[in-house]
């Protein structure tokens, strides 16, 4: 843990190059695919600074796919965010919809291993296993 912080100021430009990672503009150079949990408030600021609502087609993504779950009430929301020139409406959808199955069984059976529940609900299970798999 020692090591670790006395390298905790490492510049990333520095980093990048030293794992000799091709750069590639278009793409972050570590990671695509952002999920964070947590509150989605601005606790010290709040009285200050008031979050500002905008469309999700008029905001620019910082990578592939961006997750977004707060758990701090009642309810869990999730906002998604993705890179149109790489993912479908109807992709991101059927995701959200395959997440919401995973949790709601969770729910239910929770003295199961996760592995042993599956993404897929009855009709989608259908459609992938005999549906496209019917190639008489």
């Amino acid at each position: 843990q020692v090591s670790s912080q006395a390298h905790q100021d490492f510049p990333f430009e520095q980093l990048l190059d030293h794992l000799e990672i091709e750069r590639d503009l278009s793409r972050h150079p570590l990671f695509q695919v952002m999920f964070e949990v947590g509150k989605k408030q601005l606790n010290i600021l709040s009285e200050f600074v008031k979050p500002v609502d905008l469309e999700a087609g008029n905001l620019a993504e910082k990578f592939d796919l961006s997750i977004f779950m707060d758990d701090s009430d009642t309810e869990i929301a999730v906002h998604m965010s993705y890179a149109t020139s790489l993912f479908k409406e109807e992709t991101i959808k059927r995701m959200a919809h395959h997440y919401l199955v995973l949790l709601e069984r969770l729910l239910t059976k929770d003295t199961q291993p996760y592995l042993s529940h599956s993404l897929l609900d009855t009709s989608s299970y259908q459609t992938m296993v005999y549906d496209w798999n019917a190639t008489d």
